[in-house]
């Protein structure tokens, strides 16, 4: 619930965005250490670039990424 109001971003589109990253950097696991890296490394980079919503490029990446 924190990081979706951080980030302006619903839970399903948050857990879509994490499944994506875990995916894409080769984890099979979901664990609450990994939790914090994909916040550490895509969700707080991408607020700071300056995306409208995070979720509309996490939304782009899991297309990619499925």
């Amino acid at each position: 619930l924190e990081l979706c109001s951080r980030y302006d971003i619903d839970g399903e589109n948050l857990a879509v965005c994490w499944m994506a990253f875990a995916a894409t950097n080769g984890y099979s696991a979901l664990d609450i250490e990994l939790l914090d890296q994909f916040e550490r490394e895509k969700l707080s980079k991408e607020k700071k670039s300056g995306f409208r919503k995070v979720e509309d490029l996490c939304m782009v990446d899991a297309a990619i990424n499925v």
